[in-house]
């Protein structure tokens, strides 16, 4: 009984993970192809590397395309559940690395009720039930993926995250806010190891530099001067809906966008609680400021791109979001274990 009782939150976890997998899969049993997907199925079965490189939207999507056009060669289309199956191991895979990632700041059971939020994220559900959006899930899955490997600090870690780097770059633009955390964690290292471990930023941005100005820059840009202008009003309202999302506080009817009046009122309330615990507390650690980079990166990216669609209230945007906030509060609240009371 004490065993089962101190591996209680894996045990949980495990539950979790594969409720979480039955879920999705029986609601999406009945669907189909849907909206973007078809630009995939249909235009792009020409095994080149036209068809592989040339951009959806902005977005390099060579991973995505990879798998809906091996999926269609595998399974055909009389059915789209393999590419929720693919979905659903992407969506699981993430959770697993974000337990990982948390657990090692605030213990098992904290790390246990952030990983479930993740997992049955309503106001994310266009992530959670749409195939197409594993271009979102994949950077995340890997920039986790990749910041737990640069938290060894040796060659092998470098080379692991690296390629989670170059991966998460071809899912979809979401890898550049990665590639930020990634040149943060590697420039707060040792100054004697920069010129060795440059490469793994290094060749994630010149793989895609060199894609972008073949293929990336003929796209039309939503970035305006308007756009930038107004950019941290707009972040600001990201980081309230993903607070709010967070925390089951978000209305998400579909089509519909998400208040964030509870969530900038739950935000002030943690810029102060935390503010107040920092400066009584040990300090900042070095970890924090990679995912912060990352956070940044990623809400001013969406508020350079406004446009119709893009609102920062949009479900798409909230499994990201609601990520990075896990990941900065982890790093806050280091080293705290809730009690038994």
């Amino acid at each position: 009984m004490q065993r089962i009782s101190r591996n209680a939150p894996a045990l949980l976890l495990a539950a979790a993970l594969i409720i979480a997998a039955a879920m999705a899969l029986v609601l999406t049993a009945e669907l189909t192809f849907l909206q973007d997907t078809w630009e995939y199925l249909m235009t792009r079965r020409d095994p080149s590397v036209e068809s592989l490189l040339r951009p959806h939207n902005e977005h390099l999507v060579v991973f995505p395309v990879l798998i809906e056009q091996g999926l269609l060669r595998l399974f055909g289309m009389s059915s789209a559940t393999p590419e929720y199956v693919v979905l659903t191991a992407f969506l699981l895979g993430s959770a697993l690395l974000l337990y990982v990632y948390v657990k090692r700041r605030v213990g098992d059971w904290l790390a246990l009720f952030a990983t479930v939020v993740v997992l049955c994220l309503g106001p994310a559900w266009e992530v959670l039930l749409w195939p197409f959006e594993i271009s979102f899930v994949g950077p995340i899955f890997f920039g986790l993926a990749m910041l737990l490997a640069l938290e060894r600090e040796d060659r092998l870690g470098d080379a692991l995250a690296c390629a989670c780097l170059v991966a998460a770059l071809g899912f979809s633009g979401l890898g550049i806010p990665l590639l930020a955390a990634a040149v943060v964690a590697i420039g707060l290292g040792d100054r004697r190891t920069w010129l060795r471990r440059a490469y793994v930023v290094a060749v994630p941005a010149a793989l895609f530099a060199a894609w972008y100005l073949r293929w990336g820059h003929e796209v039309p840009t939503h970035i305006t001067a308007d756009n930038v202008l107004h950019s941290p009003l707009v972040v600001g309202e990201a980081m309230a809906v993903s607070v709010g999302a967070l925390f089951g506080l978000a209305v998400t009817p579909v089509g519909g966008s998400i208040t964030p009046l509870w969530g900038a009122l739950i935000l002030a309330g943690l810029i102060v609680a935390l503010g107040y615990r920092q400066r009584r507390g040990p300090g900042f650690s070095r970890a924090l400021w990679p995912v912060v980079a990352a956070a940044a990166a990623y809400w001013f990216l969406m508020a350079f791109n406004l446009a119709p669609g893009r609102e920062p209230t949009a479900s798409r945007y909230q499994y990201g979001g609601v990520v990075f906030v896990i990941l900065i509060l982890a790093n806050l609240l280091q080293g705290v274990r809730p009690s038994r009371r």
